[in-house]
């Protein structure tokens, strides 16, 4: 078994996959990212606070591109769409509870409140002699979201949902004109991950 008290270092690796309005290619009534599952890799902490009770701090990159499918849809028949993907940076801290198991091993969950970097796709639709792009941008917002996981010795398995709704500055070009706005984009990611643990 586990000793109740730990201070465990970790790194992550896994799969980020979107929920809501961030997976979904509907655009009547939402606001659709078209994201598709991708991959998440990171590094975090979790250390005993009080017996059954831990508090830590998680830091993760999460990479999701863009359904080129569903997102040419938007578009006259005949348009080529290259689109980048969605980029994440997550560093969020958290606080929850942990229960040793009987079989050489730690349960534990709890909630995460901390800091959304978001990097919005880059796109470039032609038609003909036609080009329009959409360049990238940087935004920011607070997320929440919340942890559950296993601990079997030295091998950290855990499920994170994180939830964040960065409003970028978005600029379409064409050849001859330029719209630009601001863009509120939902972003919700459960990211699936296995990790080797350092104490």
């Amino acid at each position: 078994m586990i000793e109740d008290s730990h201070q465990d270092w970790e790194i992550l690796a896994g799969l980020s996959i979107p929920t809501g309005d961030f997976g979904s290619t509907n655009m009547q009534g939402g606001k659709p990212g078209y994201a598709t599952m991708g991959f998440s890799i990171g590094w975090g902490y979790h250390g005993e606070l009080a017996k059954g009770f831990e508090g830590g701090f998680i830091q993760m990159f999460s990479y999701n591109s863009i359904d080129e499918t569903e997102y040419m849809k938007l578009f006259p028949s005949g348009t080529s769409v290259d689109a980048g993907g969605w980029y994440h940076l997550w560093t969020m801290g958290g606080l929850g509870f942990a229960v040793p198991l009987e079989t050489s091993g730690r349960f534990h969950a709890g909630g995460l409140l901390g800091f959304l970097m978001g990097f919005s796709p880059s796109i470039t639709a032609t038609y003909g002699s036609f080009t329009a792009s959409q360049s990238t941008s940087a935004a920011q917002a607070i997320s929440y979201g919340a942890y559950v996981g296993f601990r079997v010795t030295r091998v950290a398995i855990d499920l994170h949902y994180m939830v964040g709704e960065p409003e970028y500055s978005i600029s379409a070009t064409s050849d001859s004109y330029t719209v630009s706005g601001k863009v509120k984009q939902p972003t919700a990611l459960f990211q699936f991950t296995i990790g080797l643990i350092f104490n």
